[in-house]
């Protein structure tokens, strides 16, 4: 008994992938026959050829094909109100599709009174970046003078969602939500006997709002980016350790700085980048910057946290962060095809 429903099953399923060849080989020829229709002037027999295939049984190129050919077939026809339907529904079914240089003038034509370029696009992109201090004011537990304070860049994550539309001719307007991961290091010798160092890490979350200029340049589709990106503070911690002469063991531990520190930054960014097409992907790559403009310590908070100043020897300084970036993202369009003239 199970070995005759096994059996059944297996001529069950011979059966269906005979059929689907079947009616993929039957269509193929179908197409070929409309195709010799056309050919020949004999254009009232083509749509019966091809409409029940387009509806299952073409591959994907053969029903790119028997498209085109079935809107020629009506503007040939003097059937107009045809075309344009079946136009549509080409364009709903390839709404990516990009005019041939082989494509009949007929057919450019109608294609031209179509809005073709997607309504919106949608970019998820994650990326790398690197955290550069510039100094404002130094404070020191001693002279100040006598101390050498230094920073070192950092590396970090960031990641953006943005939604980008065409504003006009080949500016785009984009907006977005943001988180950036930035971290940066610090050392000092406040004093001969004894050596601070730091590395602290904070977390934004922002509000990207930018415009953008496009340009095709030797086949490959670039644009160059302005904006700005309010920015909110979520969370800051430093790890920090005190070295002592003739000591083994540091003095160590990790702080929460977000108290004593402004929780927003505007930051203008720039950024140059390039569209590209993998297969059926739609990749966009670029390379930036982000620059603060609101020194993050709070003036008076400066001195609250008694543990850094008298365990650790350091005291905040005043400074900006800025941002160096790279960003790889996926884009995803979305396209409303619809007759404009």
């Amino acid at each position: 008994m199970e070995y005759f429903s096994f059996t059944r099953f297996l001529l069950l399923l011979l059966l269906f992938i005979s059929s689907e060849l079947w009616a993929q080989t039957s269509c193929s020829d179908q197409l070929i026959l409309a195709q010799r229709r056309y050919d020949s002037g004999l254009l009232d027999e083509i749509p019966a050829l091809l409409e029940p295939c387009i509806a299952n049984g073409f591959t994907r190129e053969e029903k790119s094909n028997a498209y085109k050919l079935l809107i020629q077939t009506y503007l040939f026809s003097d059937q107009p109100e045809k075309a344009d339907k079946v136009m549509l529904a080409f364009l709903k079914e390839f709404p990516e599709y990009a005019l041939l240089p082989n494509d009949q003038k007929e057919f450019v034509n109608l294609y031209n009174t179509y809005r073709t370029e997607p309504i919106m696009r949608i970019e998820a992109g994650l990326g790398v970046s690197t955290t550069h201090v510039l100094v404002k004011e130094y404070f020191g537990v001693n002279n100040i003078l006598g101390e050498s304070p230094s920073y070192s860049s950092g590396f970090g994550a960031n990641g953006e969602i943005s939604f980008v539309d065409n504003l006009f001719s080949n500016f785009d307007g984009a907006m977005g939500i943001s988180f950036s991961y930035l971290t940066f290091s610090y050392s000092n010798t406040p004093f001969p006997f004894t050596n601070t160092s730091a590395t602290q890490s904070n977390i934004y979350l922002g509000l990207p709002l930018s415009m953008r200029y496009n340009k095709e340049l030797i086949g490959v589709k670039w644009f160059v980016k302005i904006g700005v990106e309010p920015v909110y503070l979520i969370s800051s911690n430093i790890d920090i350790s005190r070295s002592r002469t003739n000591v083994q063991d540091p003095i160590a531990g990790k702080v929460d700085m977000l108290k004593q520190q402004r929780t927003y930054d505007i930051r203008p960014l720039i950024s140059l980048g390039a569209n590209v097409r993998l297969g059926k992907a739609k990749l966009q790559f670029s390379v930036g910057a982000k620059f603060g403009l609101v020194d993050p310590m709070i003036s008076n908070q400066r001195y609250s946290n008694t543990d850094l100043i008298q365990k650790y020897y350091y005291i905040p300084d005043s400074y900006f962060v800025n941002q160096v970036f790279f960003n790889a993202a996926y884009v995803f369009s979305i396209y409303k095809p619809k007759k404009i003239r």
